[in-house]
């Protein structure tokens, strides 16, 4: 209710057309659409106001460039394109571009015709009567202002581009002239070693030979040593690559070390050592193992005495290598840790040492017992 009141007040405390002004504190006129009226101004709520006040001291045109002024939400920072209504655009001959927001406010944009981009400059309160002016927008309205974003965007690149390219010239042509200048310095250091070098003594010039062509054979003899030092790494090392090769290939072969989690999540005496132990592992079992395996030892051992269809059904579980169902309920009740498990997946060459057993795969669970 207070907001409402503040809102009535705000709306009512705004000068409005048609209003009697009776100050007369500025020698000044306005520009308004339909020519120039006596100047006052005002202010209300923290907003300034241009009036243009008529002969009669009639309020005829209402005008603001306050950055706290809105109107329909809308305000001087709001682009063209933000106002919902921004097809109603106008241009008023003589007096600029315009937007009517609603029966009483327009926002004016200026002389030159505005971008979607373009802001108000003002908001002004006046009555066009049947002056209105004339509309900007048509169809194709929209494709000429995105033409005009590209031009101006095309422009600005090709400009940048063009300096960049001045810049890659100029700094070609200080490579290029610093180039010069050394070739010339070294060609002109070069030139007077020569004539030094001709002067010198023909057996100083013979032990300077000599000296060079045993330095050069011991570059020779470094060379081919570190050569042959290189060629033993590279062949050391690619031999531990191919052991290394080997091993993972082995590994490969007979199964790899997961952890399922599908154990983890039993409600009998070995829940909380499952869950421990094969958190956050990896389900890679077949449906039929995983829509039929119960969810701890007890349970699964259970489930296999009541169906009698464990080698068609399920895969084989072995814990410490010893077969689940030699197991009594009272030592799976022992288990204090489970150490590791290990699958291997039905198909693996791994399946082929339990014939009899495991059609569906193997289940290795290494665990640690109470004594």
């Amino acid at each position: 209710m207070t907001l409402s009141f503040c809102l009535s007040f705000f709306v009512f405390a705004q000068p409005k057309l048609e209003e009697t002004w009776k100050d007369n504190h500025l020698n000044e006129t306005l520009e308004t659409p339909l020519g120039f009226l006596r100047k006052e101004k005002t202010t209300v709520n923290k907003v300034d106001y241009s009036l243009g006040v008529d002969k009669n001291n009639k309020i005829k045109y209402i005008e603001t460039n306050s950055p706290t002024f809105k109107v329909e939400g809308y305000s001087l920072a709001t682009k063209l394109f933000g106002f919902k209504n921004y097809t109603y655009t106008r241009f008023f001959e003589g007096w600029g571009y315009y937007l009517r927001v609603n029966a009483s406010w327009c926002a004016f944009f200026g002389k030159a015709k505005p971008t979607k981009d373009t802001r108000p400059i003002f908001f002004f309160n006046y009555n066009f009567g049947k002056a209105e002016g004339k509309p900007v927008f048509d169809s194709a309205y929209e494709d000429v202002l995105a033409a005009q974003v590209k031009a101006e965007r095309e422009k600005a690149e090709k400009k940048a581009k063009e300096k960049e390219e001045q810049a890659k010239r100029r700094a070609e042509y200080e490579r290029e002239t610093e180039r010069l200048e050394k070739e010339k310095a070294a060609k002109e250091k070069a030139e007077l070693e020569r004539k030094q070098a001709i002067q010198r003594e023909v057996e100083k010039r013979r032990a300077e030979e000599e000296a060079k062509k045993k330095a050069e054979e011991e570059a020779k003899q470094q060379y081919a040593k570190e050569v042959a030092e290189y060629n033993a790494k590279k062949e050391a090392e690619k031999k531990a690559k191919e052991e290394e090769r080997k091993r993972k290939s082995e590994e490969f072969r007979t199964g790899q070390r997961v952890i399922n989690t599908e154990l983890a999540q039993g409600s009998s005496s070995t829940t909380a050592t499952f869950t421990e132990s094969l958190q956050g592992g990896e389900k890679i079992l077949n449906e039929t193992f995983k829509l039929k395996l119960k969810k701890s030892l007890r349970d699964y051992q259970n489930y296999i005495n009541k169906n009698q269809k464990r080698t068609e059904a399920y895969p084989l579980v072995l814990v410490n290598y010893k077969d689940i169902m030699e197991y009594s309920q009272s030592e799976l009740s022992k288990i204090t840790k489970i150490t590791s498990t290990t699958v291997f997946k039905k198909g693996t060459k791994r399946t082929e040492d339990f014939k009899e057993k495991g059609m569906n795969g193997v289940v290795i669970i290494k665990v640690e017992f109470s004594k």
